[in-house]
Parts: C-alpha cells; structure tokens; sequence
C-alpha cells in the first residue's frame, strides 16, 4: 500500500541521525565483545538493515543459545549502559528510552493524528 508520500520512506527518529549512527558504532562494539566472550554469538542476518539497535541471533539461524548465554549477552549490553532485552530469536541491545511501543505510539500521533489515553 502506498503511503501518503507517495512511497518514499519518512524516518523519525529519537535522535538525530549523527546521535544514531555515533551510537551504531557504540553498539558495533559491544556486540564485538559478545562475539569473542560467548561462543558461536553472532549478529542477526539482518543487522545491515537495522538502524537503531544492535541484534544478536540466539536462535533463528542456529541451534538455541542457553539461558546462561542469553543472560550473558544482555549483562554485557547492560554493562555498558545500553537497553537490552531477549525476543524469542534474538537480543535487542539499543540507546535511548524508547521501545517498540512508544514508537508505536508516537508514529500514532506525529503520522496519523491519533493520541492515546495518556495524550
């Protein structure tokens, strides 16, 4: 379905794009010290493709991580004051306070005039 704009893509982001990609780097690192600290850690197939947050695959393309090693991911992100949080296929580490809800919530409001119960 076309958008509004005629296709094009509009991003909005929490920050400004330089904050952004400083903090890729940032998360780059990171996940760097994931992959030589826990065996066989790896960024998700679609990491090219993500803007915002850093993911690790745990368990979409290879055999299921522990818990220990889940545990072990998010504590390193958590170390160095980035958010970090276990779907069921990877962990999401980010910047910022943001989440998939508020940003929801904020598209809602900036892109289609809806304000929720707290607006």
């Amino acid at each position: 379905m076309p958008s509004a704009s005629g296709g094009a893509v509009r991003q909005c982001l929490w920050k400004s794009l330089e904050a952004v990609r400083a903090d890729q780097q940032r998360l780059l690192g990171i996940a760097g010290d994931v992959v030589a600290m826990v065996p066989g850690a790896r960024l998700a197939a679609d990491q090219t493709y993500r803007l915002v947050d850093m993911a690790v695959d745990h368990a979409q393309d290879m055999a299921p991580r522990s818990r220990a090693e889940i545990a072990r991911i998010i504590t390193t992100f958590h170390s160095a004051d980035a958010r970090a949080q276990a779907s069921s296929i990877h962990v999401n580490a980010w910047f910022g306070t943001h989440d998939k809800a508020s940003t929801a919530e904020r598209l809602l409001e900036e892109v289609f005039g809806v304000v929720g119960p707290a607006g």
